[in-house]
Parts: structure tokens; sequence; C-alpha cells
């Protein structure tokens, strides 16, 4: 799978010479994506934090009705703050049952006043977001792809 991975439509963190890399491809609506962040994240954070890892987040848009929001909350990830953007994701997950299949205006609202952020405005950039993670035709979310392998299961876990 070749990906671009540059800062400007990716959330990376890590060191670039850390010995393992990952790549994690969601649907901030997918329950199976939710499942995956619940499993790994905190080893993920962990593993960036000491060294080991170095991670990239990619979001896709899925035309799949349940996974609608997602497209919409995707519209949310400020790129230009990793920090910001991974916390909003992370927490996004944890009560995704609460924002997850309300209509597109309530969930549009739900997301701005819940987590007190804005959406990115710039529809060139978002469009070429999309295109840059739908030109690698992910079979499903999510996706990850460790250390060069993709794995198109939730029940992946990162290796210690």
């Amino acid at each position: 799978m070749s990906l671009d991975l540059s800062d400007k439509n990716t959330l990376t963190f890590g060191d670039v010479n850390a010995p393992h890399e990952v790549t994690v491809i969601t649907n901030m609506a997918c329950p199976f994506c939710r499942k995956w962040y619940e499993n790994n994240f905190d080893q993920l954070q962990s593993e960036v934090k000491s060294g080991k890892l170095l991670a990239h987040f990619k979001f896709l848009d899925k035309d799949k009705l349940d996974l609608q929001d997602g497209n919409l909350a995707h519209e949310y990830i400020d790129y230009s703050n990793p920090e910001q953007a991974i916390d909003f994701v992370k927490k996004a997950f944890d009560i995704q049952p609460e924002w997850h299949r309300l209509p597109k205006d309530e969930a549009e609202a739900f997301l701005t006043s819940h987590f007190d952020i804005q959406k990115v405005n710039d529809t060139e950039f978002l469009a070429a977001v999309k295109s840059n993670i739908e030109s690698i035709e992910v079979p499903s979310v999510p996706t990850i792809i460790y250390d060069g392998e993709g794995h198109a299961d939730s029940n992946f876990t990162l290796p210690d």
C-alpha cells in the first residue's frame, strides 16, 4: 500500500527513527474502529512516547449510511494541530454512541458544542485529504498497517 503520510493530511506522532511504524485508517462512526481504539490506544500512546513507534492516523469517508456521521466528524480534524486533533478523535470514539447516528444537523451541533471545536472550512483541503486516502483502496475500516503489513481487522492488536 502506497500512501502519502505527509503532515498536511495525516496525524503523525512519534520519532521518525522509531523501530516500528503503524498507520491506522478508520472512520470515526465505525463501531469496529471504536473497538480497535479502545483495545489499542493506550499501548499505542505509550509506545509512541517511549520512542518505539511512529504512528500515523488517516480517516476514511465511507458511503455506507451508518458511517456518514464519521464522514462529518472527519471535517473537524485540524491537521495543523495534531495534539488537539488526536485528543478530539480519542474523546469522540469514547462517546461515539452519543453522537453516532444523529441527523447531520444534530451531529454537527453536538460535535461543535461538546468538543468546543469548529469545522475545517477549507473545502479544497478536505477534498485533497479525502482523495489521498481513497487512492489506496482500503478494503475496510479499521485497517491497520503495522511495519508495512496491512490488517483489515478490528481484532488486530499491536505487538508487545
